[in-house]
């Protein structure tokens, strides 16, 4: 059930809250891109105190960053971590490096 302040305003596209999830994400710290969700919603609450997932349709902000399709969702024990995706065509961040093979030296003659 919605309360009165809802309704009276119109609903958002999910799409128009990817910016600013995108932003609290680049300003967290993170090896592999992942960031836990629960992190990310205190951050957006810094970040823009009148952030509110029921804005753009849903209910809780898992919901809003699955109906944006901008980011991938990993669950992560009892939580859920996400990153940005990446752009079509370049290959995904691992979570370890790949080693490669040393290259052998060339002598020069």
């Amino acid at each position: 059930m919605q309360d009165a302040a809802s309704r009276s305003q119109p609903l958002q596209p999910p799409d128009s809250a990817t910016p600013v999830i995108k932003k609290v994400i680049a300003q967290m710290e993170s090896e592999d891109g992942w960031v836990d969700l629960g992190e990310v919603g205190k951050r957006l609450t810094d970040l823009a105190p009148d952030f509110d997932p029921r804005t753009f349709g849903s209910r809780k902000l898992s919901d809003l960053v699955r109906k944006t399709n901008s980011f991938d969702i990993e669950p992560k024990g009892g939580a859920m971590r996400i990153r940005i995706k990446p752009p079509a065509g370049s290959p995904p961040k691992t979570r370890t490096a790949r080693k490669s093979a040393p290259v052998p030296a060339v002598k020069s003659v």
